[in-house]
C-alpha cells in the first residue's frame, strides 16, 4: 500500500507539473502564425527604434492583439518597446526603470535566441535571465505546439533544454 500511495504522489506531482496539457501550446503557435516578424527580428527593431545598445529581455505578450516586448537598455534606462506582430511596427516606447548590463562581454540577446531557436529547431517567444546561472539565459521556444525551455551559457554553450511550463505569456514586468 505504502509503493502505490508513492507511485500515485509522484504521478500527481509530475502531471501538475505539467499541467495536464503535454506542454502543448496551440494559442502561442496561432499568434506565431499570423505574425511577420519573430521574437529574435523583434529584438532588432526595440534596439534601432530605441536607439538602445543592448537587449536584456523580450517576450511575446498575448492579448486579444498579441505583441513582441523588448527590454532595451539605453544609456541608463530600461525601455519597454512593444512591437506589433503582423507588421513589425513599433507601438510603443516607455521606460520602466534604470538598469545596466549584468554581462558585458556575453553573446547578444538575438545570438542567444537563434543558439536556442535552432537547439529547439523552433521559434523562440520569450528570453529572461536564468535566476541560477551567471549571464545564462532561460529561453522558452515553441516547437510546433510544444514548448521548451533551452539555457543558453553568456558564452553561447547550451547548458539544458527540456520541456516548459513557465511561460504565462502576461505582461509581468
Amino acid at each position: 500500500m505504502r509503493v502505490t500511495v508513492t507511485v500515485l504522489f509522484f504521478a500527481t506531482i509530475v502531471g501538475a507539473g505539467c499541467a495536464g496539457d503535454d506542454h502543448k501550446r496551440p494559442e502561442l503557435r496561432a499568434a506565431l502564425d499570423r505574425a511577420t516578424i519573430g521574437l529574435r527580428d523583434s529584438v532588432g527593431v526595440a534596439l534601432t527604434s530605441s536607439e538602445s545598445t543592448v537587449a536584456l529581455r523580450a517576450k511575446l505578450l498575448m492579448s486579444d492583439n498579441p505583441v513582441f516586448s523588448v527590454g532595451a537598455l539605453d544609456q541608463e534606462n530600461l525601455m519597454d518597446v512593444r512591437i506589433e506582430l503582423a507588421s513589425g511596427r513599433v507601438l510603443s516606447t516607455s521606460p520602466v526603470g534604470t538598469a545596466t548590463n549584468p554581462c558585458p562581454g556575453s553573446i547578444t540577446l538575438a545570438e542567444a535566441l537563434a543558439i536556442a531557436e535552432q537547439e529547439a529547431a523552433g521559434d523562440a517567444i520569450a528570453v529572461v535571465p536564468d535566476d541560477d546561472v551567471e549571464c545564462a539565459r532561460e529561453i522558452q521556444v515553441l516547437q510546433g505546439i510544444i514548448l521548451y525551455e533551452v539555457k543558453v551559457a553568456g558564452d553561447g554553450r547550451v547548458l539544458e533544454k527540456e520541456l516548459s511550463d513557465e511561460y504565462s505569456g502576461e505582461d509581468d514586468d
